[in-house]
């Protein structure tokens, strides 16, 4: 129910034709009247991620649920976005052909079922190749983002839409700091007084705010939620709740989801079922009257 709201806001913006013109390449987002395709686009990978959970047979039409979703991030037009869903929607799709398969049969279709998505990908590339250009360029010339902001040429300051431009800028102000700030950093929204823009990669923000410690913190954060979630005894959830998270924190890469409400949510639910999970009796189920989440061994 949290995520009617927003999903029907979406699904009349398509039909009545509202778009929101994202990038100079002609683009457009179906955003359903959001401010920005960013924060709406977290509320429609919360609810993928929801309905991923969610275990076969007891949501009637998960399937198109999931598929629909997936084709409502699309429209949404944020790539980071579309990055980040890439790992759930492989383990969504392998799992639910590989529970209805008899073991003799699982190598074959799930080769077909591989090279199906790859064909996909490789389709949705070529369809959006000009929203991914940029990462392909970007991943040629890492070094960019350690070049000085003054070196930068016209053509490499667009990269990206200028985010590797401006993670240079922090990531240069923060190498020419006194020790003091490279340790504890400037300050929580210090960027303010600085630079016109935020960063556009919690990474490299954290570094610059809360220094070397507190990028070191976030960092442990980050690696103690993913070692937790590959723990699991369920493998199922463990896949979803791991590689979700890493294709969060991808996105945390080109944007800053954590920066507002609709990230925090994300964040919150992912963490809350892994640590539901950890804490709940063995035999005992989570469930919400008919409809189970997540099933205990």
């Amino acid at each position: 129910m949290a995520f009617t709201m927003p999903v029907a806001l979406q699904v009349l913006s398509i039909a009545l034709g509202q778009v929101k013109a994202t990038e100079a390449d002609g683009s457009a987002s179906y955003i359903g009247g959001y401010n920005h395709e960013a924060a709406f686009s977290m509320v429609i990978v919360s609810f993928i991620f929801v309905i991923g959970l969610i275990n076969r047979g007891t949501l009637s039409f998960r399937t198109a649920l999931f598929s629909l979703s997936l084709l409502l991030l699309i429209l949404v037009n944020y790539r980071t976005s579309i990055l980040t869903i890439i790992p759930i929607a492989a383990v969504f799709y392998f799992t639910l052909a590989e529970q209805r398969l008899e073991p003799s049969q699982k190598a074959p279709v799930m080769m077909v079922i591989a090279i199906i998505l790859c064909f996909v990908f490789i389709a949705l590339s070529v369809s959006m190749r000009e929203r991914f250009s940029d990462i392909g360029l970007l991943l040629g010339n890492l070094d960019l983002m350690l070049k000085a902001p003054i070196y930068f040429s016209d053509s490499e300051r667009d990269i990206m839409s200028s985010r590797v431009y401006i993670w240079s800028q922090y990531i240069d102000a923060f190498r020419n700091a006194e020790l003091l700030n490279q340790l504890l950093g400037f300050g929580p929204d210090s960027w303010k007084g600085r630079f016109n823009l935020y960063a556009h990669n919690t990474f490299v923000s954290y570094l610059y705010e809360y220094g070397v410690l507190g990028f070191v913190s976030f960092i442990f954060v980050c690696i103690t939620i993913l070692i937790n979630a590959l723990k699991l005894s369920d493998k199922k959830l463990s896949k979803v709740i791991a590689l979700s998270f890493v294709g969060f924190l991808a996105m945390n890469m080109a944007t800053m989801p954590l920066w507002n409400i609709e990230g925090l949510i994300f964040f919150s639910i992912l963490n809350a079922v892994l640590i539901g999970y950890k804490k709940k009796p063995k035999h005992c189920r989570y469930s919400s009257g008919k409809r189970e989440l997540l099933y205990a061994n």
